[in-house]
Parts: structure tokens; sequence; C-alpha cells
């Protein structure tokens, strides 16, 4: 079956439409099955890009149903960028999801993308829908980014610049610009001021040389998504793109175990691979079951109640996320390293190990 091309126009709350490009692909009886895929891309990038075009040839061959579209202002879609924002792409998403897909799906998310595909989950709980996800990939998920990536990362000349101009210039010409909008609205988004339910299985793939979306963030993320069964995985020499063959490759490792059928396990589990290699190259790989017993669940919550305590949230009482965490090498942070042997309730020389 042919990736087709087409156009959806979607109610705007403000007034108007957006004109949303789209591809679909359609299942065979080969792949009929098993849950669809649909690609949520990052901020200012489009469906056409290397890692979307890799699923759909990897669903081709195997027969199974891809989505990807463009959010309004990116790739094919009408629309200016810098009058975007995660609101927007929100309900965009959303409307493209449910009209475009039947069943079980697998949400894969790359940077903006995954904070999209959680709020998505969100929404479609919301909703009572749950079941449409069969899980979620997360690649270099940059949730909360306005916030916690860009505005806390703003010196005052910068924050004073956005605030009365509107708007900073891309600093590159594959950025897009950022604008005070895009920071305001989206604080009506933002996860990271306590729990976060995906009600599906989470897989996180991670680059621990992405210079766009600190590695330390992705545990951030593993934090707060307590609840729901979570892998995560670290590439030691991955960067923010994740696009090389070996990056492709641990993609399409995790979408087949997305792909299979979810095993019941009502304990949390802590497991880490000690080799520290896989076939596609040099990774950390932690397992987190989701903690479904109360006891467990409130001990979360307080930890959470303790994180807001010492500065997760502004003297009005708003959620506020993590500040940017500092970037550096696992090697060389033996604190880092202590954090995470406690996290996963593993020995320091584990991951001294793993590293």
């Amino acid at each position: 079956m042919s990736d087709t091309l087409d156009f959806l126009d979607i109610p705007n709350p403000a007034g108007g439409v957006w004109r949303i490009a789209r591809r679909r692909r359609a299942a065979t009886a080969e792949g009929g099955n098993a849950p669809g895929l649909v690609w949520l891309g990052g901020f200012a990038s489009d469906m056409d890009g290397t890692k979307a075009s890799f699923l759909d040839e990897w669903a081709k061959a195997r027969g199974r149903a891809f989505l990807r579209f463009d959010y309004s202002g990116h790739g094919r879609s009408a629309g200016r960028f810098e009058e975007g924002c995660i609101g927007d792409w929100l309900e965009q998403s959303l409307a493209v999801f449910e009209r475009s897909t039947q069943g079980p799906q697998i949400l894969i998310g790359s940077s903006m993308g995954g904070w999209i595909a959680l709020l998505l989950a969100r929404r479609l709980a919301e909703k009572g829908e749950s079941a449409r996800l069969a899980g979620l990939i997360l690649l270099a998920p940059a949730v909360d980014f306005t916030e916690a990536l860009m505005w806390e990362g703003f010196d005052e000349a910068t924050r004073r610049e956005l605030l009365e101009k509107g708007v900073l210039p891309a600093k590159e010409p594959d950025h897009g610009p950022v604008t005070r909008r895009l920071i305001e609205e989206g604080r009506h988004h933002l996860l990271l001021g306590g729990l976060m339910r995906a009600h599906a299985r989470v897989h996180i793939l991670q680059g621990m040389r992405d210079d766009a979306v600190p590695w330390r963030h992705a545990l951030t993320i593993v934090e707060h998504l307590n609840a729901d069964p979570v892998t995560l995985t670290f590439i030691a020499d991955g960067d923010h793109r994740l696009s090389r063959p070996e990056d492709l490759a641990q993609l399409a490792a995790a979408v087949e175990t997305m792909s299979a059928p979810r095993r019941a396990s009502r304990r949390a589990r802590f497991l880490i691979d000690e080799g520290g290699y896989t076939a596609h190259g040099r990774s950390l790989l932690i397992f987190l079951g989701g903690i479904a017993e109360s006891s467990a669940t409130s001990s979360a919550r307080e930890r959470a109640k303790a994180r807001a305590r010492q500065g997760g949230r502004h003297s009005d009482g708003a959620a506020r996320p993590h500040a940017t965490p500092a970037r550096g090498s696992l090697a060389d942070d033996t604190a880092t390293q202590a954090d995470l042997a406690r996290r996963f309730n593993v020995s320091q020389s584990t991951i001294s190990r793993l590293i």
C-alpha cells in the first residue's frame, strides 16, 4: 500500500481552520493485527525527516500502518511557524489521530513530539480512550522544554528582549524563532510539576551527548512517570537527532518490543543490562515496572510534594518544572552515578561498569 499525501482541515478554536498535511500508510494483511505507528515530530521539524522516513520504510516492509503529519507552520502544512504554540499543535495532533487511525497505536515522539505524545496520552485518558494506546516511544523527549529548557535558561537580557519584542530570531535556520506566545501558552501544558500518567508502556531513548535536551532531563521524566511501565535507554555516544544507522536500529528494536503483547505484571521491576552493549551500540538500559500499589503511588506523591517544597513551584503555587540540568559526562560524575544507583536500586559499581 502506498504512502499517500493529503490534507485535513481542522477547526481552530480561535477561528478559521488549520490545513494540516499528512501521510498515511495503510496496514496490509501481514501487519493488520499489530498496532499502528504514529509519528509526532519535533520543534521546527517535518514529517520527511530521517527518522520518520526510516519508520515509513520499516512499516512498509512489515505491512504496518503508519501515520505522520506536519504541525501548522511546519513542513507542508499551512500557517506561519511563529503563530503556533504547544496547545495548537496538541489540538492538531489529537484531531489527526482521531480522524486517521483505528485501534491501538504506538505514539513515537521526537524531542517536542515526546511532550506532545504525553499530552495526547493525557487527553485520550480524559476521554476514556487509553486503550487506543499500545505504548509510547519517546526520543530525547523535550517535556516542558519551553520552560525548563528555554525560559529557565535565558539570562535577564534575553528574557527582556523576548517580552518586549515578542520574538527571538532563530539561532540556526532549522531551529525556528521562539515567541513570547510559545513560552506563555506553554505554561498551560507543563507536566513536570507533579506525577504524570501515560496509561501505557513507555520507552525513552536518550543520547548522552545531546546538546539540546540534557540526558538528566530523561531521568526527571522517569521520576514523574513512576505509575507506568518505563524502559529508559541511554545511548552513550548519541546526540539529539538520534539519526545514525545504529540509532535507527535502536528505534526499530524499541518498536518491535513495544509491538509484542504486553506482559502482565503487578510488581515493580528494577533490572539493568549489566553488559552495557547491545547489537546496535553501547547503551545503558533501565527497565522500570509500573507501580500500581497504592502505598507505592502514595510514596511517589510524597516525593513529588517534597520536590515542590524544595523549589518545584512558583510563589503563586503554579507548577514549575526543574531548571535545566547541568550537562556533563556520566563517567566523571560520581554524584550522578550514586544517584542512578539509588534511583534504580543497584550498586554504584554496577553503574560504573556500564559507562
